[in-house]
């Protein structure tokens, strides 16, 4: 195994968003064996309002 392998073998990751870089991450993160969860979107009920600013 790589360094690289050794570094994130096991590891719990969260890659957010599935746009052009969180694909090709959580891929090559989940070969080196980490543990990989994605998101995408937001939430319903979460603390974030439509323009992106997240409420007092």
């Amino acid at each position: 195994m790589t360094a690289a392998g050794e570094r994130f073998a096991g590891l719990a990751v969260t890659v957010a968003g599935l746009g052009v870089s969180g694909v090709p991450a959580a891929k090559v993160l989940h070969s080196l064996g980490a543990r990989v969860t994605v998101v995408n979107g937001v939430a319903r009920g979460s603390a974030s309002s439509p323009s992106g600013r997240t409420r007092p």
